[in-house]
């Protein structure tokens, strides 16, 4: 009697510890729901989504100024630092409501006629 209590004990013991073997070796990811992967397939979507939105608006703006030949700010610029511009063709500027392109011309006509003045009063003097 008492060998039969011994190996049903054994038995018990073994039991047990094939009970804990499988919980301690079992892959939780593997089981877990579709829900899960449908989540994620979600989310990446969902991002996938605004990526191509985003480029779709940058293709929008990209063509408006490829075609147009520029980019038109209806509501004016204001500037706060410096203005660099590399071959660039001013046909209006307007510089605190004072027109400067023409400006410019007005310029450089006083500067070749003021020069022109100073070497005929050196050519005075020198005679």
């Amino acid at each position: 009697m008492e060998h039969y209590i011994i190996i049903i004990f054994l038995v018990f013991i073994y039991l047990i510890y094939q009970n804990n073997n499988i919980k301690i070796n079992t892959e939780k990811f593997a089981n877990s729901s579709t829900e899960f992967s449908d989540n994620i397939i979600s989310q990446v979507n969902q991002i996938y989504q605004s990526d191509i939105q985003s480029i779709k608006y940058l293709s929008i703006i990209a063509q408006s100024l490829t075609q147009s030949g520029g980019y038109n700010i209806s509501n004016g610029l204001t500037i706060s630092g410096t203005l660099n511009l590399n071959n660039a063709q001013i046909n209006n500027l307007n510089v605190n409501g004072i027109n400067i392109s023409n400006m410019n011309n007005s310029l450089m006509t006083l500067i070749n006629n003021s020069s022109q003045i100073l070497n005929q009063l050196n050519n005075n003097i020198s005679s």
